[in-house]
């Protein structure tokens, strides 16, 4: 018996796991039928990562308003920059702690906080195993990232203490907005 996920109304296969198509490409032109493909690309296609969103150099901003972290209780970040630079190749986050979530619990509500990232494609990682976030979304001037944990504080030592993210083991997502370079002057 053959292992198919498409057959023609004659019964023939539209397409074989047997037989193994390693391109993305080739495997929806393989399937015939229109139906084939939205089966195949509803079955694999929303499980693959989104589509690298390229970093730019720049100046990212977003302080968020009181009625906003009144929406997210969560959220552990007031104010934050974001300076890309090298190509995209690097850049330096720096965080205001908000005055809620852990941030406050923790005792860091107000504090400025950093972190050195290292770039590549859509994904800025920390050293010393502090983190990362990857851009999920480029729309005019606002990007917008994820992460599931990204440390700030003292990165000298490897001894950042700060999560960006509201709770363990849970994403989160930040917008920022393109700024002018000066707006990110001493990040």
């Amino acid at each position: 018996m053959r292992n198919t996920i498409c057959i023609e109304e004659d019964g023939s296969d539209l397409f074989d796991f047997h037989g193994v198509i390693s391109a993305f490409g080739s495997i929806l032109d393989a399937l015939r039928s229109d139906l084939c493909k939205l089966i195949f690309l509803m079955t694999f296609g929303f499980s693959m990562p989104m589509a690298a969103q390229q970093l730019s150099d720049g100046c990212y901003t977003r302080v968020y308003s009181t009625d906003h972290l009144a929406g997210q209780p969560d959220q552990v970040i007031w104010k934050l920059r974001l300076l890309v630079r090298n190509a995209g190749r690097d850049a330096r986050i720096e965080a205001v702690a908000a005055n809620q979530g852990h941030a406050r619990r923790d005792g860091h509500m107000g504090k400025v906080l950093v972190q050195d990232l290292i770039c590549d494609g859509a994904t800025c990682r920390a050293e010393c195993d502090a983190g990362r976030f990857t851009v999920t979304r480029r729309s005019g001037d606002a990007l917008t990232f994820r992460l599931d944990y990204l440390l700030l504080g003292d990165t000298a030592d490897c001894e950042a203490y700060f999560d960006m993210a509201e709770k363990p083991d849970t994403p989160v997502s930040y917008r920022v907005n393109r700024a002018p370079r000066s707006a990110c002057e001493g990040v």
